[in-house]
This record gives C-alpha cells, sequence and structure tokens, in this order.
C-alpha cells in the first residue's frame, strides 16, 4: 500500500475506534445506574452483589459481540 493510503486508513480507524468506545459507553450507561443504584439502596451480602453484576454484564454480552 502506498503511505497516503496508509495514513488514510490509520486515520479512519482512530476515529470509528474512538466512536464505538463512545457507543459502548453511551450504551451501558442506564445499566450501570441501575445496579448502582441496587448497590446504594440495598444493603446485602457481597456475593448478592457479584451476582448482580454478573447477570447484568452476561445479559449485555451478546449485544457487545455482534
Amino acid at each position: 500500500m502506498r503511505i497516503l493510503d496508509r495514513y488514510i486508513v490509520r486515520e479512519v480507524f482512530r476515529h470509528a475506534l474512538l466512536g464505538l468506545v463512545v457507543f459502548t459507553f453511551v450504551f451501558f450507561v442506564p445499566k450501570l445506574v441501575q445496579l448502582m443504584e441496587l448497590f446504594v439502596r440495598h444493603s446485602g451480602r457481597n456475593s448478592d452483589h457479584d451476582n448482580l453484576a454478573g447477570a447484568a454484564g452476561a445479559a449485555d454480552v451478546p449485544f457487545a459481540t455482534s
């Protein structure tokens, strides 16, 4: 590939990756807010919190991989 082509690919890839990271963060914020409300409002054992976080994370994995 020519130098100009490599430069263009790098620039496009960087912005696409940044956009994907921001989109993913915005997509998961509502779930994080729900989890934080549960953690703050309901006192429980650490295993309960771990189970909740694991269940919420596992539910979002298919969206992250597609």
